[in-house]
């Protein structure tokens, strides 16, 4: 089962696509800060990462460089974004992100095609 570690310190963000990613079948770990995100891809060694660009305890930014160099050099990130959306895309080329999105109802729904279509898998039935 392809897994996915979601990083985003807004719970319903959290549960919500959490739900939708499992409800597609895949297994999913989920962080709130920096510091659990590596925790936790160190342990389950995911085979993408859905990151929110600003966490509590730093940002997309910070994060992703750490994630690539010491855990999970070949897993895609896909950072999500809120925010300043100039500024965010400045951010880009230092998170060597596979993918940059906006964090939206839209989005939520496209999650587990976005993902299936950045690691080649099999896409999800649309519902």
């Amino acid at each position: 089962m392809t897994s996915v570690l979601i990083i985003d310190d807004s719970s319903i963000w959290l549960k919500l696509a959490t739900k939708q990613l499992e409800d597609s079948g895949f297994r999913v770990h989920t962080a709130t800060t920096c510091t659990e995100a590596i925790l936790q891809a160190k342990r389950h060694r995911p085979d993408c990462i859905l990151m929110d660009f600003h966490l509590p305890d730093g940002d997309a930014r910070t994060l992703c460089p750490s994630i690539r160099a010491t855990l999970q050099p070949d897993a895609p990130v896909i950072v999500v974004f809120s925010g300043d959306m100039e500024m965010e895309l400045t951010a880009y080329g230092d998170c060597h992100a596979k993918k940059f999105i906006l964090k939206g109802p839209g989005t939520l729904k496209r999650l587990p095609f976005i993902i299936s279509d950045i690691l080649n898998l099999q896409q999800p039935e649309r519902t």
